[in-house]
């Protein structure tokens, strides 16, 4: 059976759902990649999905220093 976009994203949709993870959506301002940027996160100005890993690693490493 052939891969289709859409059997992929139901794909990696229920992965995320079995790891206990969500998908969110959220809007950021130049200031904030900024942001991203001088605290050494790696991403790409223009690629939103550097940008998103960037920002889930700074959720991650927030969330940790809060534990």
């Amino acid at each position: 059976m052939a891969t289709t976009p859409a059997r992929e994203r139901v794909r990696k949709s229920r992965k995320r759902r079995r790891l206990g993870l969500r998908t969110v959506q959220v809007e950021l301002s130049e200031q904030v990649i900024d942001f991203l940027l001088a605290r050494k996160y790696e991403l790409e100005r223009t690629d939103n999905a550097s940008i998103g890993e960037a920002v889930s690693a700074f959720v991650s490493d927030a969330a940790l220093e809060w534990a």
